[in-house]
């Protein structure tokens, strides 16, 4: 089994964190991958199987939190990659970037819903359905998370 991998390339205002890379687990509860006094960046893994909308899938949930008391602007590309090539890195082609704003103490995370996804949901694998590509590397890059606050 290829070992799923999780790259944060991270900029908090004008403080940047150096790049890191996490080894992806299976996790049952929130896994903590980047943390400031400010910010907070966890995940989990989901199966997701909801027979009444045909979703059968195992998701990567991200959860943002903002910490901090200020309204802010959280930005962020998730670039997949299913046996080794990139799927979406081509952030230029097309309208790729995630956009949440975040009320100071506010948590969003995502949720096996079928529906709108802002992007804190990641398609791992299909559950029930063989011969089809494995997420193998999942990368959140050029994350920024700005001050709303004048």
């Amino acid at each position: 089994m290829k070992k799923l991998v999780l790259i944060f390339s991270v900029l908090f205002g004008l403080c940047e964190m150096s790049n890191a890379q996490f080894e992806l687990t299976p996790v049952s509860d929130w896994m903590t991958v980047s943390s400031t006094k400010d910010f907070k960046i966890s995940y989990t893994y989901a199966d997701c199987r909801i027979p009444s909308e045909g979703l059968f899938a195992e998701y990567i949930l991200l959860r943002l939190e903002n910490l901090s008391k200020e309204t802010v602007e959280v930005t962020w590309y998730n670039d997949t990659y299913y046996d080794g090539e990139c799927t979406n890195c081509d952030h230029e082609s097309r309208d790729r970037l995630r956009r949440l704003v975040l009320a100071p103490g506010e948590v969003r995370e995502g949720r096996c819903k079928v529906g709108l996804n802002e992007g804190l949901r990641i398609h791992r694998k299909w559950l029930d359905l063989q011969g089809y590509p494995v997420l193998d590397k999942a990368v959140m890059t050029e994350v920024s998370v700005n001050s709303l606050e004048k």
